[in-house]
This record gives C-alpha cells, sequence and structure tokens, in this order.
C-alpha cells in the first residue's frame, strides 16, 4: 500500500505539468499540494503497517525527484525561475543517485539525510509559492525562495556526499572507466 502511495506520487506529476501549460494554476496547486502530501503519507503508512522497505526508501526520493523536477522544468519554461536554479536542481540529483547507486552495488541502500529532507521541503514549498503567484505573488518571497532553495540544495549535496564519500572508495586501487 504504501508503495502504491509512493508511485502515484511519480502519476499525479502528469496533470500538474499538463495544469500548469494550459494555465489552471489553482488546479495545479491543489493536484501539487496532494502529491506533496503522500511524501508524508507513504512514510506513515509504511511505518503503520510494518512495510517499509528498501525498494519504498529508493522509489520515495525518486518519486520526489520526479514531482518536484516536472514543475520546476515547466516553471523554467513559463520563465518563472532562472535556469541556473534548475540546473543545479537537477544536477544535485543526478549527483545524490550516482553516489546511492555506487553504495548499492555495495550492498548498501543509503537513506535520504535531514539535508535532503529539509532541501525537499523548500523545494515543495517553493513550488506551492510559484504555483500560487495568480493568487498572490512577491518579488522578495520569490527571490529569497530561489535562494534558500539553492542554498539547501547545494549544502544536501555536500553533505550527502561528504557522509557516503566511502562509496568512492574501491578495491581496484582506481581507475576509470
Amino acid at each position: 500500500m504504501a508503495n502504491l502511495i509512493t508511485y502515484s506520487r511519480m502519476v499525479l506529476a502528469i496533470p500538474v505539468l499538463w495544469l500548469m501549460y494550459i494555465g489552471a494554476y489553482n488546479s495545479a496547486l491543489v493536484l501539487f499540494i496532494v502529491a506533496a502530501l503522500t511524501d508524508w503519507l507513504d512514510g506513515f503508512v509504511a511505518r503503520k503497517t510494518g512495510t517499509v522497505s528498501e525498494v519504498g526508501k529508493v522509489m520515495d526520493q525518486i518519486a520526489d525527484k520526479v514531482l518536484i523536477n516536472t514543475v520546476m522544468v515547466v516553471a523554467l519554461d513559463l520563465k518563472w525561475i532562472p535556469s541556473w536554479l534548475v540546473i543545479v536542481i537537477i544536477w544535485r540529483d543526478i549527483l545524490v543517485s550516482a553516489v546511492r547507486i555506487l553504495a548499492a552495488k555495495k550492498g548498501n541502500v543509503l537513506a535520504a539525510n535531514i539535508f535532503g529532507k529539509l532541501k525537499t521541503v523548500f523545494q515543495m514549498a517553493f513550488v506551492i509559492i510559484l504555483l500560487s503567484r495568480k493568487i498572490f505573488f512577491s518579488q522578495i518571497l520569490n527571490i529569497s525562495m530561489i535562494w534558500t532553495v539553492f542554498a539547501l540544495t547545494t549544502l544536501s549535496a555536500l553533505v550527502y556526499i561528504v557522509q557516503n564519500r566511502s562509496v568512492f572508495e574501491t578495491q581496484e586501487g582506481g581507475g576509470t572507466s
């Protein structure tokens, strides 16, 4: 059940995208909030039912990336946010995914840390602010959130790499492929 809730977050990214492109921002906002709440709900259900799984831990993080990155790319296309912010967000996600893949090859599943969770909360809050722009818009709030999201995204990447630097150590003595 918890994994189905996680997967629903990825599926909900599609209508959010479509609603943004047709200018139905209030509907996109409501649907995004529903999708964002599944981030809390899937974990709650998994813990309550004793169904926490390695697949769920990985897919939860992927679902967050799918939802947030989808909206960020559309927001970029609508010229609501700068391209450099979207590049940093996607770059961070690729880098963290690489660390997770390396860890998985060594038999470890890496959970999100507090910085990654905080980053996700602020990214989701920023999306809510972006989608609320027809209701209220504050240039100061928008710029503040851009820099806050940038800082937390960058910090979470650095902390994640430092905390998991052992995945970069090789037994063969290094090399490239």
